[in-house]
């Protein structure tokens, strides 16, 4: 199963349409809950309750997330074993990031702040990859996503793909950067666990059963 998380007070949109282009043929099972941003553990259990947890056969859970999304993807895949992450432009410190945010309320900062916590500390690594864009004018990734994600210890498999871009800003508008790292993605997810369909029938299948959940 696919699982798509958008960003903070978005909404699925035209990344969800891509990543069901490019991915539908590796997972039947597409799904993309609209979020509240009001509360991190209504909005935490409802991404689980989209997601329950496999036994651990065939190919894995892959979450993809934008931005907020992108951190929620992080956090929920660090605490199971059954799921991998596909992070865009991710806000990886979301409370310090909304804090500059006019409207964000102290309660959702604080929530996130101690997922953030759960996660740091606690959480195993999950199989990642990262693209964010140089350009993005609303996160510093080199003050955030490179040193979180950077492989711990010199071990390889606790670290993340890092997939810098060079432009495209924080809405990641260059397009053909975009799918070219979908592709990347999927072709590493067929060499690891087996290839999928590609017909265009097959896609144009799934886009038209996908889930948005409101």
């Amino acid at each position: 199963m696919l699982l798509y998380i958008h960003g903070y007070q978005g909404s699925p949109g035209d990344k969800f349409d891509r990543v069901v282009r490019v991915f539908g043929g590796l997972y039947e099972d597409i799904r993309a809950p609209q979020l509240s941003n009001v509360n991190v553990a209504s909005d935490l259990a409802q991404l689980r309750e989209s997601a329950p947890e496999e036994d651990g056969r065939g190919r894995p859970h892959l979450f993809v997330g934008n931005s907020l999304g992108g951190f929620y993807a992080w956090h929920l895949c660090r605490q199971r074993t059954d799921a991998m992450c596909l992070l865009i432009n991710p806000a990886l410190a979301p409370f310090i990031l909304l804090n500059r945010e006019e409207g964000a309320a102290p309660d959702f900062l604080r929530g996130l702040l101690r997922c953030f916590s759960e996660s740091y500390l606690n959480g195993r690594f999950p199989r990642t990859w990262a693209a964010y864009c140089l350009d993005d004018e609303v996160i510093g990734h080199g003050e955030t996503t490179v040193p979180i994600l950077r492989p711990v210890g010199g071990r390889r498999e606790t670290g993340a793909v890092l997939i810098p871009v060079e432009r495209g800003g924080h809405g990641f508008t260059d397009t053909k950067a975009l799918e070219a790292v979908f592709d990347r993605v999927r072709q590493d997810i067929e060499d690891a666990f087996g290839p999928g369909e590609r017909s265009e029938e097959h896609t144009s299948e799934l886009q038209s059963r996908s889930t948005i959940s409101y």
